[in-house]
């Protein structure tokens, strides 16, 4: 059995974010980011992503698209071909595409929604737009939660932008690959 390791990062994130926060105009709820300078624009696609230090959208690399536990499962069912263009979409414009909904897996499970969908339908549906779209769905309990899970997603991007994981060009970006090292099962 072959895995897959990589070494060990040293470099801690930083408090908090330096780049500025775009949330799109149409954005009905937005969520709050504290001191953080957050600017009102107008997305092509999502609703949430970074701003670089010279003002550019960082959209082609990391988009946060919010939805509520509610609308996420109309995206699985009766909206689902809109919401699927939405995605692919995502899936061309940028590197990072990521669905927060603001719900929980055990809300699902228990039918906590405005839906005739059975539960399978909507998780099947989570995998079947990761794998179609590569987007990645993030289920978080709250308003509240979704939001510092969105700051903590930011830190995370922010921090290989400025250590040179990853260039940031004019919609451009370059992922410098992680050094890995291989292993056996075996120690082999």
């Amino acid at each position: 059995m072959l895995i897959l390791m990589s070494k060990p990062r040293k470099q801690k994130l930083p408090r908090d974010l330096q780049r500025s926060v775009a949330v799109d105009t149409r954005e009905q709820t937005p969520w709050q980011w504290g001191d953080l300078v957050v600017e009102r624009r107008t997305l092509h696609s999502g609703d949430y992503t970074l701003i670089d230090s010279d003002g550019s959208l960082l959209d082609h690399l990391i988009v946060i698209e919010r939805k509520s536990l509610d609308d996420f499962v109309a995206c699985c069912g009766r909206e689902r071909a809109r919401f699927e263009r939405e995605l692919q979409r995502l899936a061309e414009e940028c590197m990072y595409p990521f669905v927060f909904v603001e719900g929980s897996y055990d809300e699902v499970g228990k039918q906590n929604y405005s839906s005739t969908l059975i539960p399978r339908q909507i998780i099947g549906s989570v995998y079947a737009f990761a794998i179609d779209y590569g987007v990645h769905i993030q289920f978080v309990s709250s308003h509240d939660h979704a939001a510092a899970a969105a700051r903590r997603l930011f830190l995370v991007i922010e921090a290989r932008i400025d250590r040179g994981d990853i260039k940031v060009g004019s919609k451009e970006c370059v992922i410098r690959p992680r050094e890995l090292t291989f292993s056996t099962r075996y120690g082999a």
